[in-house]
């Protein structure tokens, strides 16, 4: 009998069912706390929580919509914070995952690991399931898609020109910086585009997006809707119209004597070669560039003597490089022809901003200043002025080489993606957009070129606006959404108040006692430190395993 009372003098009995148990804070073995407490008993096992099924997001209370696809984390993230009392401090959140339910069950069920300190320091850990119930609710936004009061703001995008290139080009950049992500909804009209949102700030943001994109001036006009005079509330429609200047790249200007003059006398007659902001201007007699703001443009407004549309075709017979200028435009003399074929057809002598560009025997674009019918005052100033004081003629050339002619394809190696697939395009507009892109550096900064999947290299010769594109500036469409997915979720993730432990969880649904005692936890590194200095083998007796494995204890 003394023996096996000292075989047991490390345990106690239980207080309630008198069984041998490990001394613990609670003096109870595991089945006796499970009868006693249940820390799950404060928390709702049912839950409702509200879905948008036209634009297939979740309510976040108060208003937010949020999108959350099934068993993500953000979507896990939505259900733990609809349990009230589970973030408490005295609560730890072990483990929350998704159980698999019928797709169209209409339920959602959430395994949630627990852990809570209850008597005297003795802490247990338990699990349960929430059962989510979803149900249909209309946000605001698929609300006003459905009455006529559907936007609250438009920019309403206009150029006066007799093509659309610039309009593409302001959807690619649109697209390249997620400004169209607000945008509700959007249609094409003649002369450019509206875009409609739901709030006025979003169309300031548009709106001051395209002024930094393009010169521009914009008017503003509201309309009033309600008001409340009590309340002295106001509900506005917003229209904010954006006009482009009706400039644009290649073409061909007269400058009026007063912007010619401010800009140090350059010209008269000048090209346009880029665009942004500001109205970039070169001269292709002296390769001299300027650039005139968009203020300075509406303050004295001009036309384009010609545009693109009316460029002619010439025969390169011979070049000689005078000036490098600049590492894009080189000043060279050119000696060109319209036909090889005529003999009686005399060559044509001018200077040209393309000396890098042009060898001989290639074919280049250009205006033809003497046999168009031109009706522009300044250009017609010009000319009247030059014959009766008998000036220099050679300030207003008779043909002006505007860029290099390259052979057409079949295929193209890149491809673009609409802003709205849906809308018609005018063709001939966007293949000459699309061969502008491959032709500038500057432009291809600005839009997103992915990879044509269908593409073949045999197909084409070196003499190509195919190889002028670089293959490791193409995208990839499926990889490109997969990396915005991940920045989207690592953006998300921040907010979210789950974190996975990096422990392994428990997935047994019982009760499991768990007592953190400072005591024995000093005693367990003593012993070991004892262990690993004498290395000697510590015996451990069967029946206090097999208490261990009944009881788990940290």
């Amino acid at each position: 009998m003394n023996q096996i009372i000292e075989q047991d003098d490390h345990k106690i009995f239980c207080c309630l069912c008198q069984a041998l148990i490990r001394p613990n804070p609670a003096n109870m073995c595991i089945n006796c706390i499970k009868s006693q407490v249940d820390i799950t008993e404060d928390y709702s096992k049912e839950e409702i929580i509200l879905w948008c099924r036209e634009c297939e997001r979740y309510l976040q209370p108060p208003k937010y919509w949020m999108n959350a696809e099934l068993e993500s984390r953000e979507l896990l993230s939505l259900c733990l914070k609809k349990i009230k009392g589970l973030h408490k401090n005295d609560v730890k959140i072990v483990e929350a995952k998704f159980l698999w339910t019928e797709p169209h069950s209409r339920r959602l069920k959430v395994k949630i690991t627990i852990q809570k300190e209850v008597l005297n320091g003795t802490k247990i850990q338990q699990s349960f399931v929430v059962t989510y119930i979803v149900k249909n609710l209309q946000c605001d936004t698929c609300k006003q898609s459905y009455t006529s009061r559907d936007w609250v703001a438009t920019v309403q995008v206009r150029q006066k020109v007799d093509h659309k290139r610039t309009i593409y080009y302001l959807e690619q950049m649109i697209m390249k910086y997620d400004m169209h992500l607000n945008c509700i909804n959007l249609n094409e009209e003649t002369h450019g585009m509206d875009f409609f949102f739901n709030h006025r700030s979003h169309a300031l943001k548009f709106k001051d997006f395209i002024s930094s994109m393009a010169p521009t001036t914009v008017e503003t006009s509201k309309k009033l809707l309600t008001h409340d005079t009590k309340n002295n509330i106001y509900n506005y429609k917003y229209a904010f119209s954006v006009h482009i200047a009706p400039i644009c790249r290649e073409d061909i200007v007269c400058l009026p004597p007063k912007i010619a003059n401010s800009m140090g006398g350059i010209g008269p007659l000048v090209l346009v070669y880029k665009i942004n902001a500001s109205i970039h201007f070169i001269d292709p007699q002296t390769c001299a560039r300027q650039q005139l703001q968009a203020h300075q443009f509406f303050k004295h407004p001009f036309e384009s003597l010609m545009n693109s549309r009316k460029l002619t075709e010439y025969y390169v017979m011979d070049i000689e490089v005078l000036e490098r200028n600049h590492k894009r435009f080189w000043l060279a003399e050119a000696e060109i022809r319209r036909s090889l074929t005529d003999e009686n057809e005399d060559s044509i002598f001018v200077k040209t901003h393309l000396g890098k560009y042009l060898e001989p025997g290639d074919m280049v674009y250009g205006y033809d200043l003497e046999h168009e019918n031109l009706n522009d005052l300044n250009y017609d100033q010009r000319r009247s002025r030059g014959k009766k004081k008998r000036k220099k003629m050679r300030d207003m050339p008779d043909v002006v080489l505007v860029k290099k002619k390259y052979e057409k394809v079949k295929q193209r190696k890149f491809t673009v993606k609409p802003l709205n697939p849906y809308l018609k395009r005018d063709e001939e507009d966007f293949n000459a957009f699309l061969d502008e892109i491959a032709q500038d550096d500057d432009m291809q900064k600005y839009v997103k070129m992915y990879r044509n999947k269908q593409f073949k290299e045999e197909e084409d010769g070196d003499d190509t606006t195919n190889a002028l594109v670089k293959e490791d500036e193409l995208l990839d469409e499926d990889v490109e959404a997969a990396e915005l997915a991940e920045k989207q979720r690592l953006l998300k993730e921040k907010s979210l108040l789950y974190n996975a432990p990096k422990e392994e969880s428990i997935d047994d649904e019982e009760k499991t006692l768990v007592h953190e005692g400072e005591e024995e936890e000093e005693e367990e590194e003593k012993v070991e430190e004892e262990v690993e200095e004498n290395k000697e083998e510590v015996e451990i007796d069967p029946e206090l395993e097999a208490d261990f494995d009944s009881d788990t204890v940290f």
